[in-house]
């Protein structure tokens, strides 16, 4: 009892010592699991605030962009109005230059006239070689139906042969032997049909390329066709032609207005060369046209020959691929008829095999049957001859007939059974007969087969060379084919050239009319400016003259008065001469073109200066008079005072009517004398001396108004030829100052 309490004990002790081990394993498990969650929880808290940071620096980036965008919509807004105003400034000069293309597009439609004639006769020509290529491509229609034909015979034909050889090929018989040989036969015309497939297949990608190329090239022509039909493109480029020959041909047209000395010379080099232009432009157009006709009947023959080599090599193709199909075809019958060949053999081995080993069942249940049986008669013997031991010699009788009956019984089985032996040898024989004869019909068929391969393999490299040689011609027709379209594109372009300078050339014999006005225009103003230069010697001697009589009639302490006074009328009466001319230019002008407008410039200062600059003591006088405003004669009532803009080289205009002022210019100098001084002195202040200290330029009436008046007045000094000629000798006109006008469109 104790020991089976014990062992109890021992059981119950282990049992929960295993249990200890396992609550600690499981207990280790669990920290380790903790362990590894609690590294887990402190990973995602830190995952957690790079995700909250991160979220916090998108938030801010997205403040920024939207910040960003923000200004940037208010550049757009304040970019888009300024935009706005200058497109609405362009759409008003755009709309002031409108009349100038309308007057261009006048010139442009029949352009366009002549345009679309050219166009009817291509349009003509395009059509006409539509048609022979619909004649081309019915022919080859009708020749592909009859290679249909044809190949349809050729499958019927093929397929009564394979019918023929399935019913020549049906009874065979075969041997293991011949497993090993059909297998290599297979597997050397599987290559070879693999072989002919990727021919094959390279053969229809060629002509598949060729005809996407063929039709590659008839949609190039129908939309070059096409777009030299389209009249609305046409209109485009002819309207922005015009407008780039406005915009060329302005500037020029300008420039030679301003440059009216050299408008002779630059005409005739212009039309010089663009006589030449237009010649070169002529024969290389005369060139190009040539090129294009001879490129045009080279392609003709080329296409025709292209397309005549396209149709042999599709018939060289049709008749390859029909061939090979009934290879193909053959090799399938033959790969058939040599499986069903096995197929057949090995059923009937193996019918071989089963009637032998039937027979061997057979012979094994005969020899079991007869060892059963000697088995039995040993027992019946010795049974019987213990019975004949025991009773004597009585039955030996029986046994004996017994024994002769088991003889013949043997003997009788021995005979059937060698009988069906030599029966089983003649069928097996037989059949060794068959299938030697099989295999030997199908080593000539392979015999064959390999001789029309090798006719085959020769013929396809003959087509791959063919179509390498065709591949290589359609890559030189692709090459010409660029050629003629560069030489077509070069030859649209010279012909869009040759229509720009035909309207520049309009536009050019258009302005030559106006252009031709300027030599009129510039021997009036040569006139003008021999009589300004007339006006400005006479009233050089009537400064001269009013000088002397101002230093008689004045006191000393005056003089230097009126050596101020006298460089003021010095500086203005030449202007005023010159102001004269100027007038006479702008009434010539506006009698030739009543469009133009005029606007006078003051001197360049970066050329010549009209009068010698100020000295030291003439800027402090000038200064003084402008803060003291003393007079010049104290014994009169009017009052002046020397402007300061009238002796740095920028005199005023009166303000007052000048004809006063031409008539005592104008004056001889022998009626002068009998005037009184006062009144002479006081229209010399009121007329020399003003209070305006700003610069006025002349009106248009100021200029009619001078112009008539010395046209009156003109004669005066035309009448006294000395006094002209000491005019001429006078040394002060090397001083006088010189303003340039310019007319300006």
């Amino acid at each position: 009892m104790k020991d089976t309490e014990l062992s109890d004990l021992q059981t119950r002790y282990s049992a929960l010592f295993e249990n200890n081990k396992e609550v600690t394993k499981e207990k280790e498990g669990l920290v380790s699991e903790l362990t590894s969650l609690k590294e887990q929880l402190s990973e995602e808290k830190k995952q957690g605030k790079l995700a909250n940071d991160k979220c916090d620096a998108y938030r801010r980036k997205l403040n920024e962009t939207i910040k960003e965008q923000g200004v940037l919509f208010r550049r757009a807004e304040t970019y888009y109005k300024d935009t706005m105003d200058q497109l609405q400034k362009e759409n008003e000069q755009k709309t002031a230059s409108s009349a100038a293309v309308d007057e261009a597009l006048k010139t442009s439609l029949k352009i366009r006239g002549e345009m679309k004639k050219c166009m009817e006769e291509y349009r003509m020509q395009m059509e006409q070689d539509v048609k022979r290529k619909d004649q081309v491509i019915s022919e080859l229609k009708e020749k592909l139906h009859l290679q249909e034909a044809l190949w349809a015979q050729e499958k019927a034909f093929a397929d009564k042969l394979s019918v023929q050889t399935k019913e020549q090929d049906a009874v065979h018989q075969c041997i293991w032997a011949l497993e090993a040989k059909v297998d290599s036969l297979m597997a050397h015309h599987t290559i070879q049909s693999e072989q002919r497939e990727l021919d094959a297949t390279s053969s229809t990608q060629m002509m598949s390329a060729l005809k996407s190329k063929l039709d590659a090239l008839l949609s190039g022509g129908n939309q070059l066709a096409s777009k030299m039909l389209s009249q609305e493109n046409l209109e485009l480029k002819l309207a922005a032609a015009e407008k780039n020959i406005v915009e060329s041909l302005l500037p020029a047209i300008f420039s030679l207005e301003s440059e009216q000395s050299n408008v002779s010379k630059a005409i005739s080099q212009l039309g010089g060369s663009i006589g030449q232009d237009l010649d070169r432009f002529k024969g290389e157009a005369s060139r190009i046209v040539d090129a294009l006709e001879q490129d045009e009947k080279g392609t003709t023959t080329r296409l025709q020959e292209l397309s005549s080599h396209i149709h042999n090599f599709d018939c060289s193709l049709k008749k390859a691929v029909g061939s090979c199909e009934n290879i193909g075809q053959k090799v399938d019958v033959l790969a058939g008829n040599g499986q069903s060949h096995q197929r057949e053999t090995i059923n009937k081995l193996q019918d071989v095999l089963q009637r032998i080993s039937a027979h061997e069942n057979k012979s094994n249940e005969t020899d079991q049957q007869l060892q059963q049986a000697y088995e039995e008669l040993t027992k019946k013997v010795e049974a019987m001859i213990s019975e004949a031991m025991k009773n004597g010699e009585g039955p030996i009788e029986p046994l004996n007939s017994a024994i002769t009956d088991l003889r013949v019984t043997l003997e009788q089985g021995l005979g059937q059974e060698r009988e069906k032996m030599a029966q089983l040898l003649q069928v097996n024989e037989n059949v060794l007969n068959v299938l030697t004869a099989h295999i030997g019909e199908q080593k000539r068929i392979t015999t064959q087969a390999d001789d029309k391969t090798s006719e085959l393999q020769a013929t396809l490299e003959n087509e791959r060379e063919m179509a390498v040689q065709l591949r290589n011609k359609i890559q030189v027709f692709e090459q010409k084919a660029q050629e003629t379209d560069t030489l077509r594109d070069e030859w649209l372009k010279d012909v869009q050239t040759i229509d720009k300078l035909r309207s520049q050339l309009k536009a050019i014999a258009m302005r030559i009319p106006q252009v031709e006005n300027c030599d009129k225009k510039l021997d009036r103003i040569m006139e003008i400016s021999r009589s300004i230069q007339s006006s400005a010697s006479y009233l050089a001697t009537e400064e001269e003259w009013v000088q002397l009589e101002i230093t008689d009639r004045m006191p000393n302490p005056a003089a230097p008065d009126v050596v101020t006074s006298c460089e003021v009328s010095t500086t203005l009466l030449p202007l005023l001469a010159e102001s004269d001319g100027a007038a006479e230019i702008q009434s010539s002008t506006k009698e030739d073109v009543m469009s133009r407008k005029v606007t006078v410039h003051s001197p360049d200062p970066g050329e010549r200066s009209p009068s010698p600059p100020l000295t030291v003591m003439q800027e402090q006088r000038r200064r003084r008079e402008v803060t003291q405003l003393r007079s010049i004669l104290k014994g009169h009532a009017i009052p002046a005072t020397v402007e300061p803009g009238s002796v740095d080289g920028h005199p005023t205009r009166p303000q007052t009517d000048q004809s006063k002022v031409s008539q005592t210019a104008n004056m001889p100098i022998n009626k002068s004398q009998p005037a009184s001084t006062k009144e002479m002195v006081a229209e010399i202040r009121s007329r020399l001396i003003q209070h305006n200290h700003t610069w006025t330029f002349p009106t248009v009436a100021d200029f009619e108004r001078d112009i008539q008046l010395s046209s009156k007045k003109r004669q005066a000094p035309q009448g006294n030829p000395a006094s002209l000629e000491s005019f001429d000798v006078n040394p002060r006109e090397t001083k006088k100052p010189r303003t340039e006008h310019y007319i300006e469109e």
